[in-house]
């Protein structure tokens, strides 16, 4: 199964789940169905503009700042080639992305899970070019039992730093909202984790920009204007305890600290209101 018929399974998934729920009005849900299926689709362009841009890439660097950290992509790598079983699954969970963001929508039908599905990959496009990668499998002669050279596949898409499998992966975890599918999504953040690293596609490194990269997503997707009797078009960064990220439960233990939610403007208005004179 490829990304490409993964995102045609998950647009019947919303289709389908349309008609269970009885909707009356289908069309929206029959057009985020038929934009997942060319939105995977048109990926496939701005990998192919990396590929021409950047025959060379870092992915040496890449490594050796994973061996820096103390960690090995190979090995983990090693471990899952020996057990046919674990790739097999692995390889499931990474090509099934688009499936699970269908599922997610259609249980839940959040606009908020679609707009930072669609605002992070235009993000992570330039990254991709600032620090043009492909993964191990695809960068290494030897792969994964020895490095003997760099012999980089051209044809492999530029598009390791950060890994955008974990990042929606994070993002569909962080902006659902019902207990079961965010036990569901944290099941598929880690099995995602564990198969971009152990499948060869990206290095931990990867892993660990997504996490920040996710956070720049959310605050970029969701500005909100706060009301005020003297300033008017502030905006602030996205809520997360209502659904613009981490669970509200877990900020409640926090009892000295606002939680991330309040209304807290930006330092730069984007529109001032002149205050009126005073009588």
């Amino acid at each position: 199964m490829n990304f490409f018929l993964a995102a045609l399974l998950g647009a019947l998934v919303i289709l389908v789940a349309a008609f269970l729920r009885g909707t009356k009005d289908k069309y929206p849900d029959f057009c985020v169905a038929l934009g997942l299926a060319f939105f995977v689709l048109l990926l496939t362009i701005p990998n192919r503009v990396s590929e021409i841009w950047h025959p060379h890439t870092v992915d040496m660097l890449l490594y050796r700042a994973d061996l820096a950290l103390g960690l090995d992509s190979l090995a983990i790598a090693r471990f899952v080639d020996r057990h046919d079983s674990l790739s097999w699954l692995l390889a499931r969970m990474y090509e099934g992305l688009p499936i699970v963001v269908a599922l997610a929508y259609a249980i839940e039908r959040s606009r908020t899970l679609l707009r930072v599905c669609v605002v992070a990959p235009m993000i992570a496009f330039v990254c991709y070019n600032l620090v043009p990668a492909v993964g191990p499998a695809h960068a290494f002669s030897g792969y994964p039992w020895a490095i003997s050279h760099l012999a980089v596949d051209p044809f492999a898409p530029r598009n390791c730093m950060p890994s955008m499998h974990f990042g929606w992966a994070l993002l569909v975890l962080w902006n659902v909202q019902g207990r079961a599918l965010k036990m569901f999504a944290y099941v598929f953040a880690g099995l995602t984790a564990l198969a971009t690293v152990g499948l060869g596609e990206h290095y931990y490194v990867d892993l660990l920009i997504a996490i920040p990269f996710c956070f720049l997503v959310q605050a970029l997707s969701f500005p909100k204007k706060v009301e005020s009797p003297d300033v008017e078009g502030v905006y602030e960064l996205p809520s997360f305890a209502d659904g613009g990220g981490l669970p509200s439960s877990h900020l409640s233990k926090y009892n000295t600290a606002p939680p991330m939610g309040s209304r807290i403007p930006t330092m730069l208005p984007l529109e001032r209101r002149t205050r009126k004179a005073e009588m």
